[in-house]
């Protein structure tokens, strides 16, 4: 049975987090779509483009409803506009290589590695969300109750590992 305490600074970092990978992911499948050779694979990159533009309103309202500024800067959000920006850099070196084809497995691969980031950030503000719930509708102890420490490690390797780090 998961914990019911999360830490509140952890959730604002995830938050962060949140916003800089809907932002790297508007320029990766920017990127990517300029990449796509096959036109099956280019209508359904423009689809999740769109679905990312979405995202980043949806955080840009979770941040307001937060008290959090989306702009806001931490150490964890530096390293995922690092990767985000590492991915597009990736796609236009695949691109200078003169095979469309590979530039477009090249792209592919780094939607996947994309999208993999933004459905670990989703699963674990869910589940954030139930705890938080959990605690208002139990009377159990609130944000803040957790001890430190999550903030300066490395991403987590799954979403279990992030979940535990946050004493989910």
């Amino acid at each position: 049975m998961p914990k019911a305490h999360y830490d509140s600074h952890q959730l604002d970092d995830l938050v962060l987090q949140m916003m800089e990978t809907e932002l790297g992911g508007e320029q990766v499948y920017r990127t990517a779509l300029t990449c796509a050779v096959n036109p099956d694979l280019k209508k359904e990159w423009e689809s999740y483009l769109e679905e990312t533009l979405t995202h980043q309103d949806v955080v840009r309202s979770l941040c307001d409803t937060l008290g959090l500024d989306p702009d806001a800067q931490s150490p964890s959000r530096a390293v995922v506009k690092h990767i985000g920006e590492s991915l597009v850099k990736a796609m236009l070196l695949a691109k200078q290589g003169g095979n469309p084809a590979a530039a477009q497995l090249v792209a592919c691969e780094c939607v996947v590695h994309a999208e993999t980031k933004d459905h670990a950030n989703w699963e674990l503000l869910g589940k954030v969300a139930e705890v938080a719930t959990a605690a208002m509708v139990l009377g159990l102890p609130g944000p803040g109750k957790v001890p430190t420490g999550w903030l300066g490690t490395p991403l987590a390797a799954s979403t279990r590992d992030v979940a535990e780090q946050f004493q989910l």
